[in-house]
């Protein structure tokens, strides 16, 4: 009997990871603040969400409070295509939502 080969991509694909249980409370909120965000960038541009940018790639900006271009350009996979499209909306953004959780202020 011959084995099967494993796909990996798949295992991989089905252990989602739950950022509410990764992320510490302030991170998780500025983390669903880019996800809404992101999610209105994929519809605008008629795009699948990952290619704005990924889950891993938004926890790491609000896990690190990423807040300027050059922070955005560290990221893994964060290349000039994505830098050209959305880093200067994607900094604002972030200083607005952690200056929102600095203040304390809705």
């Amino acid at each position: 009997a011959s084995e099967e080969p494993v796909n990996t991509k798949i295992a991989t694909k089905e252990r989602k990871i739950d950022y509410r249980e990764v992320l510490d409370d302030e991170s998780f909120r500025i983390f669903a603040i880019l996800r809404t965000w992101r999610k209105e960038r994929a519809a605008m541009q008629g795009v699948p969400l990952y290619t704005v940018a990924t889950n891993e790639q938004l926890a790491q900006i609000a896990r690190d409070r990423i807040s300027t271009k050059a922070g955005l350009e560290k990221l893994d996979g964060f290349g000039s295509s994505r830098m050209g499209k959305y880093a200067d909306e994607l900094v604002t953004l972030c200083h607005d939502s952690m200056g929102t959780l600095a203040s304390g202020d809705s």
